[in-house]
């Protein structure tokens, strides 16, 4: 859903602050939300008045989310970003991924 209230494009001008009815009312003012972050914090916002954990994580300067998942007993990797819209997931178990196995992953093809 948070992934299409808006457009990738700049915060500026008028940076909004880390308030996710801030940028929501910016978004109505200007037309643009923001960028990564600012659909980051919408999404987490949002998570947290729904009773879900969430947290902020920062991959290669892309702002992205976890999201606690009681059901699976952990973390999952979801890019609220209009360009992504997306999760990772273990493609042998159908299993959505963290960050963390997302990263033993690279480093186990990559190096």
């Amino acid at each position: 859903y948070v992934s299409q209230l808006w457009y990738h494009g700049s915060p500026l001008p008028n940076y909004p602050e880390w308030n996710a009815l801030e940028i929501l009312d910016r978004r109505d003012a200007c037309g643009a939300g923001g960028m990564c972050i600012q659909f980051s914090i919408t999404f987490i916002q949002s998570l947290e008045a729904l009773g879900y954990q969430a947290r902020h994580v920062n991959i290669f300067n892309h702002e992205t989310v976890e999201v606690y998942v009681d059901e699976l007993g952990k973390w999952v990797h979801v890019d609220p970003e209009s360009v992504f819209d997306s999760y990772e997931f273990n493609t042998e178990s159908g299993m959505p991924l963290n960050i963390h196995e997302q990263h033993q992953y690279f480093l186990a093809q990559y190096g």
